[in-house]
């Protein structure tokens, strides 16, 4: 079960911890409550030990290049019905704040996760497993 909150003043208050900006909601969900979804954040790079198919063409059939590290996220799949490929967030770890682009999907056993693209094996082992909070950004 995927869980979603609705920013409140109080639900605000809680994350100013974050120092969390004006929060922003995709054209489609307007006129609706703006909307965030803590997730676990994950790491994985573009090697043919991952996944099927070409490592280096994402589900949305982008060619991943060097400028896509750190930008690029895959969604799990009850995130990943909200919105489309091409939809830009904000992803706050730890404090730091990533302006990331949905462009990649992730096997369906996996709910409330976002995998971030990193340039090397090393690197995802490094980054680990952290909790982290996904802001949609509106593009309009």
């Amino acid at each position: 079960m995927m869980r979603i909150v609705k920013l409140t003043t109080l639900s605000l208050l809680a994350l100013s911890v974050y120092s969390l900006p004006t929060v922003h909601v995709p054209s489609r969900l307007a006129g609706l409550t703006p909307t965030f979804h803590q997730v676990t954040v994950t790491a994985y790079t573009n090697t043919s030990s991952c996944g099927k198919g070409n490592p280096n063409v994402t589900a949305s059939a982008v060619k991943i290049n060097p400028s896509h590290y750190r930008r690029l996220v895959a969604l799990s799949s009850d995130l990943a019905k909200l919105y489309g490929f091409g939809d830009r967030f904000q992803l706050w770890i730890n404090k730091k704040l990533y302006q990331v682009t949905f462009l990649d999907s992730m096997a369906k056993k996996h709910r409330k996760k976002v995998d971030l693209l990193l340039p090397s094996v090393e690197a995802c082992r490094k980054f680990g497993k952290r909790s982290g909070v996904l802001i949609p950004l509106n593009e309009t």
